[in-house]
């Protein structure tokens, strides 16, 4: 008669041990995306404490604004409106929340924030963008023109947005 024990069968089963690190892992990923989720979820960029530097008064912004447009090519402008994909945001007659068409900008702009002038409103909104929000609007717009356009491309686009063509 043999004394042998059988063979004992491996479980398919993970056992107790095998689990712990697992949970140890996944309770630690939870813990720290529980702080992100929240920020995400309750992300309000109008909410949001914004330093803007504005580094010109209104004065200047009506000097700058007038010295641009005496050297502005409005055609250019309209290339530089297509270079840059101005229309993804600012389409063609559709007011789409995001930001206002073209279409009869310079009078709007006019009014939109007095004293300013129209071409300075405008100068201000493509230099500054979070200087003044318009309140049926998302603060989109890129806020690094003041870095990527030449004072050429600058007066380009100033001529084009204020000129009856602008679209």
């Amino acid at each position: 008669m043999s004394l042998e024990t059988p063979p004992m069968k491996k479980s398919s089963k993970p056992g107790r041990r095998a689990l712990v690190p697992v949970i140890v892992v996944s309770v630690i990923l939870v813990v720290i995306a529980i702080p992100f989720l929240y920020e995400l979820l309750t992300f309000d960029p109008r909410q949001q404490e914004t330093q803007v530097n504005l580094p010109q008064t209104d004065e200047e912004l009506e000097a700058e604004a007038a010295a641009l447009l005496e050297i502005g090519d409005p055609a250019n402008g309209d290339a530089l409106i297509e270079k840059h994909g101005c229309y993804a945001c600012h389409r063609i007659g559709v007011v789409n929340g995001i930001a206002p068409a073209f279409v009869d900008m310079a009078e709007i702009a006019a009014e939109r924030r007095p004293p300013l002038s129209g071409p300075a409103y405008i100068l201000q909104s493509i230099l500054y963008p979070m200087a003044y929000v318009v309140d049926d609007f998302d603060p989109a717009m890129p806020q690094n023109f003041s870095e990527v356009l030449t004072q050429q491309e600058l007066a380009d686009l100033l001529a084009y947005l204020t000129s009856p063509d602008a679209q």
